[in-house]
C-alpha cells in the first residue's frame, strides 16, 4: 500500500495525537521525523513530523480529523 502525507506537525506530540485517534478509528498510519524532532526540537520545528497513511484511506482520514476539530 502506498503511503501519502496526511499532515505536517510542528511536534512529534501533536502527530501522535492524531496518529493515535486514526488509529483508534481503524486507520493505519506512520509518522516520519518523530526521531528527529525529539532530538533536536528545532530541527524538527524546520523539518516537520509527518503523519502518513495510506492512499486508499487518505480522504476518511482528513474528514474524521476535520470533524474533531470543527
Amino acid at each position: 500500500m502506498s503511503m501519502k502525507e496526511l499532515a505536517s506537525y510542528p511536534t512529534a506530540i501533536d502527530a501522535n495525537l492524531d496518529k493515535a485517534f486514526l488509529e483508534s478509528q481503524g486507520i493505519p498510519t506512520r509518522i516520519l521525523g518523530e526521531r528527529v524532532a525529539n532530538a533536536d526540537p528545532m530541527l524538527g520545528l524546520a523539518l516537520g513530523v509527518k503523519l502518513l497513511i495510506g492512499e486508499n484511506d487518505l480522504e476518511r482520514a482528513r474528514q474524521l480529523l476535520k470533524e474533531i476539530r470543527t
